[in-house]
């Protein structure tokens, strides 16, 4: 029998391949960790990947730093996570890349699950839901087809044609590939939690958020929810990108969403233009490259007093900390003299995705939402996006079409904007049920025709 382990040594993961009899005394144990070092070099962020020998493997190597370069940085590394582990897997399993058929294919989704067929002696660290081992493979079937690596088990698949129907527009046809080794997301027989968040649980939360005095929460969930802001974008808004402006002879106020050198991993905005030299500040491309999100005077003033409120209890307490949060300036016209993140920890630090997904775990338990635990534990904030969808789709009375809610969203493609409409099973029910009716009343002979068979 064969068990795969992995052993957390501070942040490094020691991964282990165990060879064991039926009795489950161990024959042979190989372990490998495949070093993955993320550099700064003249402005550009490196991904680098070794093997235990320190040897450097060229060709993920290659792949994540001279074949992705419009690709962002969240999409890097999480490339370069993907790989590390298909080349763990590889190490321990003494296998060639060049040569991933259906059997060791199927190894390796194992592999990827954490899976083993006696967890209680062997237990891995990690376990990837079905919807992570599905975008890993994606990240192999890039990497493979850019490197020309032949894999048909990898790449069967099937051609399958969905239609749609988004708002009041008339139904069309999209096509999808469907690859055969991709595991399923969804059993339609077990409890189904929304991807979304729905009025009413917004109205919970908000009315939690309120009741707390909690003005970062109400913010960052007006944000998410009713501008369908991404997390990223939240968390790198700085002070000088809270502005008001002229629109049409009329002050409004406003929210630029753009990226900066100074921002971490977790606050950078997806398909803006990333910086990695002081003078990119000053380009047309940079300047092109941000969104400006039209917001409400409620909420702006809202946020001023949060940022009066936070920031000045942070430079009186928590001082050393709050001075690490300063953010790179890049307004050249009514330049500010400093500018610092909007949001804060309670500890004065810049609050990080990990922090404010706590803070948010705590509130959908207390408002009674799902968690969906072992799946969508991480993703609670994005929930907010896709229920900006759905309110613009599907609750109200008067839907916007699929082409509108793409500007919305500030999508490149449609396709990515139609996997933000997720309506539940109940939901679906309804919307067929209330189809079958207006179809009864323009067609009034098919009920009669259900008539003559129930007599």
């Amino acid at each position: 029998m064969i068990y795969y382990t992995e052993t957390k040594i501070g942040r490094k993961s020691i991964y282990k391949k165990v060879v064991a009899d039926e009795a489950g005394r161990i024959l042979s144990a190989r372990a490998v960790e495949i070093p993955l070092y993320r550099v700064v070099k003249d402005g550009k962020v490196w991904f680098m990947l070794y093997d235990d020998s320190m040897k450097p493997l060229s060709l993920p190597i290659g792949y994540l730093n001279f074949d992705m370069p419009d690709k962002s940085l969240n999409t890097r590394r999480f490339s370069a996570n993907a790989l590390r582990i298909l080349y763990v897997f590889l190490s321990l399993s003494n296998y060639d890349v060049h040569h991933i058929e259906q059997e060791q294919l199927n190894e390796l989704i194992r592999f990827l699950q954490g899976l083993n067929s006696n967890p209680e002696v062997f237990k891995t660290k990690t376990s990837r839901s079905n919807d992570t081992v599905n975008g890993y493979l994606s990240v192999y079937r890039a990497f493979f087809r850019k490197k020309n690596v032949q894999s048909q088990a990898l790449f069967d698949a099937k051609i399958t044609r969905e239609e749609f129907a988004f708002g009041n527009d008339a139904a069309g046809v999209t096509e999808r590939i469907q690859y055969i080794n991709n595991l399923r997301t969804s059993d339609p027989n077990a409890h189904t939690v929304p991807k979304y968040i729905s009025p009413d649980e917004f109205e919970k939360l908000n009315r939690l958020a309120i009741a707390k005095g909690d003005k970062r929460a109400m913010i960052i969930m007006r944000l998410m929810y009713c501008y369908g802001l991404r997390l990223g974008e939240v968390l790198g808004l700085t002070t000088e990108d809270l502005q008001e402006t002229h629109r049409d002879n009329v002050l409004v106020p406003t929210l630029i969403l753009r990226n900066r050198i100074s921002d971490r991993d977790f606050q950078y905005a997806k398909n803006l233009g990333h910086v990695t030299k002081q003078e990119m500040y000053c380009s047309k491309e940079y300047t092109k490259s941000k969104a400006v999100i039209v917001i409400d005077y409620a909420l702006y003033e809202l946020i001023c007093d949060y940022i009066n409120e936070a920031h000045i209890d942070a430079m009186e307490h928590h001082k050393a900390n709050y001075d690490k949060g300063v953010a790179d300036i890049v307004s050249y016209r009514d330049k500010p003299d400093t500018n610092h993140y909007i949001f804060l920890s309670d500890t004065g630090t810049v609050l990080s995705g990990q922090t404010w997904g706590k803070c948010l775990k705590k509130y959908f338990i207390e408002a009674g939402i799902d968690l969906d635990l072992g799946f969508r534990e991480n993703n609670l904030s994005h929930r907010f996006r896709h229920g900006f969808a759905m309110l613009h789709a599907h609750f109200r009375s008067d839907p916007v079409n699929a082409f509108k809610l793409k500007e919305m969203m500030r999508h490149k493609s449609i396709s990515s904007t139609l996997k933000y409409y997720n309506p539940t099973q109940e939901e679906e029910f309804k919307i067929k049920e209330e189809f079958i009716d207006e179809l009864y009343q323009i067609i009034p002979s098919l009920k009669e025709g259900g008539k003559i068979f129930e007599q």
